[in-house]
């Protein structure tokens, strides 16, 4: 019965890679246009913020198309053949010097790597009640580890990715009412990979997700603490905010187990 509920894994992490560089780059693009408004320069905390607005471009992005009648998939190409050629725009009439390595370099030092891994490695523990998803239950049903709101969410990135153009089809309670208000654009990213690798809905909203919202948290972190604390400090400020969680929880009866099992993911997303 999971088979109905799960695809390959192998793919799924393939493809979530993959547009997460794509966000890096559009990101990149996007503050190369505008320069004026990128916060950091330093290696990492500069390849974060390109995430942050390329998260935020393609959500905003994706949603309007959504407005306007067009299917994730197709705003995609739209946008990214858009970054494309203003990329090759940018590169035929003002040609700079990017030393790739040097940057690349940077990227490998000691403190960078070192917060890469406490984002990577909390995202993954942060998330963890999540993604178990759901299991077999001893009777042969099925029971969902994370609480209930996972099926309203899995509701909306299912209709969003199976979105043809037709409004009247995503009202996620009554099919042909107008869409209510609602904060829809975290849904836009995991939307489009669920249909770019045909996922269901629930094996998306119970895995990329979660660690992708928590992935965006650590990357604000990063990207204001650099803004006023060295590398060190930086690495710092991730621990605690992935690993010490808020005094409330300290309290009895939570156990040090209870910790990473209560955060909505789309509670992540927003932050």
């Amino acid at each position: 019965m999971l088979e109905n509920f799960y695809s390959s894994w192998i793919v799924l992490v393939a493809l979530s890679i993959a547009v997460i560089l794509i966000l890096i780059i559009m990101g990149g693009v996007f503050l190369s246009i505008f320069p004026s408004i990128r916060l950091s320069r330093s290696a990492f905390p500069s390849v974060c913020e390109n995430l942050l607005q390329g998260t935020l471009i393609f959500s905003l992005a994706g949603f309007l198309g959504i407005l306007v009648r067009s299917s994730l998939i197709k705003t995609s190409l739209v946008l990214m053949v858009f970054f494309c050629l203003i990329q090759g725009w940018q590169m035929y009439t003002k040609p700079r010097k990017y030393d790739l390595v040097a940057k690349f370099k940077q990227l490998l030092e000691l403190p960078n790597l070192a917060s890469f891994a406490v984002i990577a490695i909390g995202s993954i523990i942060w998330s963890a009640n999540n993604i178990e998803g759901l299991k077999t239950a001893s009777g042969g049903g099925l029971v969902l580890i994370p609480w209930l709101d996972m099926f309203y969410h899995s509701r909306l990135i299912g209709l969003f990715s199976q979105f043809s153009g037709d409004p009247a089809t995503l009202n996620y309670s009554m099919s042909g009412e107008p869409i209510p208000p609602y904060h829809y654009a975290s849904y836009i990213i995991p939307s489009i990979i669920a249909s770019l690798g045909n996922f269901p809905a629930l094996q998306i909203t119970t895995s990329f997700y979660p660690v992708f919202g928590m992935v965006l948290t650590g990357a604000a972190m990063v990207l204001l603490g650099s803004l006023v604390i060295d590398n060190l400090g930086v690495l710092l400020a991730l621990f605690v905010l992935f690993f010490i969680p808020d005094p409330s929880f300290w309290m009895p009866p939570t156990s040090f187990n209870g910790w990473y099992s209560i955060v909505d993911p789309d509670f992540q997303t927003m932050v």
